[in-house]
């Protein structure tokens, strides 16, 4: 299940802004602000556009955010 303490976590874990995360992935900082409080769920589109600009395999993001689990 998704947790958005988890995006928090990861973004601040690679030293990124909300700011920085939201020019580099095209979602503006007040949805990542709701995705990173749990009031909202990413879709899929959103979860590609955050594994881009994190540099992280897709699958390796769903891992971290608890949304795959291996």
């Amino acid at each position: 299940m998704y947790c958005g303490a988890d995006l928090l976590t990861l973004r601040e874990h690679q030293g990124l802004t909300r700011k920085a995360l939201a020019e580099g992935s095209g979602i503006s900082r007040s949805t990542l602000g709701r995705l990173e409080a749990g009031r909202s769920v990413p879709t899929i589109e959103m979860l590609v556009k955050l594994a881009n600009s994190m540099d992280l395999p897709l699958a390796k993001l769903l891992v971290k955010l608890g949304i795959l689990h291996r």
